[in-house]
């Protein structure tokens, strides 16, 4: 072990030693067996104090080449036992700079979004704690050097104490650093995924720590759910959230094509139902806003009645959401239904497209049967639309309301060879903005194919 009656290094007292009349060789031979008769333990502390804080000390210094601490056994010659305890010692500089590192290069840059700056501001938080711990012991030893007592005593730190001291500190930046090693490339919920899935682990302190970090790097991305499930806004300037958004896409096609999932920014621990029910919520805030050209004043929460969401409390946002879905759900299903006619519409299309009309179709089949038995291409559509206009006059269809009777016509489909009338008639029912989101082209195409098999 190192011997703790060494005294302190002194210049003074190494040149006393030191005879100028020898050659230089030799001098150089005596100042280092000078160094190494006179540097104590406190000494060796100093030095570990700088490689804490990434700074190379005296005795103990860094090798860029091996990223690696080395001793210099130029000045320093240690016992075996005394030289692996500073080595474990200096695993905590080495990682502090891996840490360090990490956060100098991400704190201001855009690529690793806001989730990744709250993960270098919950980085840095524990930077400075660590930083306290430090000058505690800088301290300490600082003035065991000024004391030049060569004797330790209880209340002295020693390489044993520190290591004992420095232990929660090197758990902390050992587990920092494989969590920055977990966070390369990642970004928004992906980030979030990456972290959360280390809390899956037996020991509580590694569980407690992580949780509490999520606890902080999370917060952008539950900003980001709340502003999408209260009012329908993306604020994703680095696109991290799950709801992705082409906002080249036109109002028309709200619904079918603006927004989608991002697979990859889904938290694990958000399941795929919950995940779909906040898709539904902000699309359909959107839908109500810009499709059905609503004030949206009645749907806004005012802002301290809003549940707030947040990393560990995972129950708490699924009961909310789940409140939102049916309240959002329930709201857009009343406007179409009052605002917009939905049911009208639906009976209309009952009654006429889907044949519920007796009268109607009766008298229309038995005016277009034998015109339909002819060849495709002797139909024009103007006389088919003037048999439409006599088939409404001529049954009780004549007593339905204007708006639904003018959205009837007839359709010729694309003509192919040997067709006849009865492969390319069909009825039409046209359909504005909103309620083609939910009649839509695709409905009505299989409407058309059953009236043609039928």
């Amino acid at each position: 072990m190192l011997n703790k009656t060494w005294t302190m290094y002194d210049p003074l007292n190494i040149m006393k030693c030191i005879d100028t009349t020898d050659p230089p060789a030799i001098q150089l031979a005596k100042v280092k067996a000078a160094y190494k008769r006179n540097v104590s333990e406190s000494d060796i502390l100093r030095d570990l104090v700088f490689v804490f804080q990434g700074i190379n000390g005296q005795y103990i210094k860094a090798d860029p080449s091996t990223d690696e601490y080395f001793i210099d056994k130029q000045f320093l010659h240690l016992s075996n036992p005394t030289e692996q305890l500073v080595y474990r010692l200096t695993e905590t500089g080495w990682l502090y700079g891996r840490v360090r590192k990490f956060v100098e290069d991400h704190m201001d840059s855009s690529k690793i979004g806001l989730v990744g700056q709250s993960l270098c501001a919950a980085i840095q938080d524990e930077l400075t704690a660590y930083y306290k711990l430090i000058a505690i012991i800088e301290a300490q030893v600082e003035k065991q050097l000024v004391q030049r007592n060569p004797v330790m005593n209880e209340q002295s730190l020693t390489l044993k104490r520190l290591l004992v001291w420095m232990e929660d500190a090197n758990s902390k930046m050992k587990l920092i650093s494989i969590l920055v090693d977990a966070c390369q490339g990642q970004k928004g919920g992906g980030l979030v995924s990456a972290l959360h899935n280390y809390t899956k682990h037996g020991d509580p302190f590694i569980k407690g720590f992580i949780t509490n970090m999520l606890q902080v790097v999370s917060k952008p991305f539950y900003d980001m759910l709340q502003r999408w499930v209260y009012e329908g806004e993306l604020d994703d300037p680095y696109e991290e959230f799950f709801v992705a958004c082409d906002f080249a896409v036109s109002e028309e096609v709200l619904w079918q094509h603006k927004y989608s999932i991002r697979e990859n920014m889904l938290p694990s621990f958000l399941s795929k139902e919950l995940a779909q029910k906040i898709f539904s919520i902000g699309k359909s805030l959107n839908f109500i806003r810009y499709s059905c050209h609503d004030s949206m004043d009645e749907y806004d929460i005012p802002t301290h009645t809003r549940d707030k969401f947040k990393y560990g409390e995972l129950q708490a946002v699924e009961r909310a959401i789940d409140t939102i879905y049916l309240d959002t759900s329930k709201s857009l299903l009343d406007l179409l239904k009052t605002k917009y006619k939905l049911m009208d519409h639906l009976r209309a299309l009952k009654r006429y497209l889907l044949l519920g009309q007796g009268d109607f179709i009766q008298y229309l089949m038995d005016v277009l049967g034998v015109k339909l038995d002819k060849p495709a291409t002797t139909l024009f559509r103007h006389n088919l639309t003037g048999v439409l206009e006599t088939t409404i006059r001529s049954s009780n269809a004549q007593y339905d309301e204007p708006e639904i009777l003018n959205r009837l016509d007839v359709r010729l489909l694309e003509i192919q060879k040997n067709d006849s009338g009865w492969d390319v008639f069909t009825l039409d029912y046209h359909v504005d903005a909103p309620i083609n989101t939910v009649i839509n082209p695709n409905a009505m195409m299989c409407r058309r194919t059953f009236i043609r098999h039928r």
